[in-house]
């Protein structure tokens, strides 16, 4: 092959396909790994919740379904199909999530074990973080009244009156 004027000549004159192939494989392999270069991830598994059974799955899986035909085929029908499902399938969360923790609670309370029934609320409150569940949580202690904590609180010397009054005024004052 001949140089063009004022150029090396990179390539020999005797490179076949194979040889032209490897070379610009090579050369591109370089460029690609000095402007975006190979590095570890790791990713770790995360349990799936509870509650997130084989009807969310499916669920889920319709609600991805719609929304890639939404965004290969954008029209009205599309997008209103996708969006309904997503709504859906938030409500489906929604309903499971509640279910199992009042069923948590009920199971807790019912057995007798207040030491458990605090740390399902613990669980539910997420210790310290804001979570959508206050008002599961506002209905649960309403459901355990004030007369039966306050008993528990006669039979259980380590939750006082004070533990009893700053975690009604936190439920009473958080967002809804």
């Amino acid at each position: 092959m001949s140089a063009r004027p004022g150029c090396p000549d990179l390539l020999p004159d005797d490179a076949d396909v194979d040889t032209l192939a490897t070379m610009y494989d090579t050369e591109l392999s370089a460029v690609v790994d000095r402007l975006a270069p190979a590095r570890t991830v790791t990713v770790r598994r995360r349990s799936s919740d509870p509650w997130f059974d084989d009807e969310c799955r499916t669920v889920k899986r319709s609600v991805r379904l719609a929304q890639r035909l939404a965004r290969r085929c954008p029209s009205v029908e599309n997008t209103a199909d996708w969006q309904s499902r997503r709504r859906n399938y938030r409500a489906l969360l929604r309903t499971k999530r509640d279910a199992f923790w009042r069923d948590q609670a009920e199971a807790a309370y019912g057995d007798g074990r207040p030491r458990e029934l605090w740390s399902i609320f613990d669980s539910i409150l997420g210790r310290g973080r804001a979570q959508s569940l206050m008002p599961l949580v506002r209905e649960l202690f309403a459901k355990f009244s004030t007369t039966e904590l306050t008993q528990s609180a006669i039979r259980h010397p380590t939750l006082t009156r004070r533990t009893f009054t700053y975690t009604c005024s936190v439920l009473h004052s958080a967002p809804r």
